[in-house]
């Protein structure tokens, strides 16, 4: 079954690409508040002028793994107005990543925020098919199922909110 988490990945790297510009520019910013103590710190000074109740950790995703990348974008866009605090917090912050490929625009995190409900079902799916304590191959069927009804379910959603 190996083939089907394959399939998956294949299914959503592809799927990535079309934002990709998006998750580049939520990738450095993270990696950025993540390069030193000092920048976490000052993220972290942020979060709590901020309120947010969301105590997880900002984590850098590895490019090779959309799984990474979903569990960054997800813990990101929960401290997106923390990223808007740090650009009027911190010069420095702005003014390097200012020259590069730029901060995350709104656009950028409305990208994040419709794509994180598909790659949530394709991340429990993968993590139900990639199970290696027991054998997956009897719910490969009922995971394609539950995928076409949870992507489906989106869309239709999707649609009733733009009438």
């Amino acid at each position: 079954m190996r083939c089907c988490a394959h399939i998956l990945n294949l299914i959503v790297s592809s799927g990535l690409k079309e934002i990709d510009n998006s998750v580049l520019r939520i990738r450095v910013v993270v990696e950025y508040i993540r390069s030193s103590p000092s920048r976490f710190m000052k993220f972290k000074e942020c979060v709590e002028r901020q309120k947010i109740e969301y105590k997880g950790h900002i984590c850098l995703d590895v490019e090779t793994r959309w799984t990474s990348t979903y569990l960054m974008l997800d813990v990101a866009f929960k401290h997106k107005m923390t990223f808007v605090e740090l650009e009027f917090y911190d010069a420095k912050y702005a003014n390097e990543l200012g020259k590069g490929i730029g901060l995350p625009s709104y656009e950028d995190w409305e990208y994040v925020e419709s794509i994180l409900p598909f790659l949530s079902i394709f991340y429990e799916a993968t993590l139900r098919i990639s199970d290696n304590s027991y054998v997956t191959s009897n719910i490969y069927m009922l995971e394609v199922v539950g995928i076409w009804n949870g992507v489906n379910h989106l869309f239709t959603l999707h649609a009733s909110c733009n009438q």
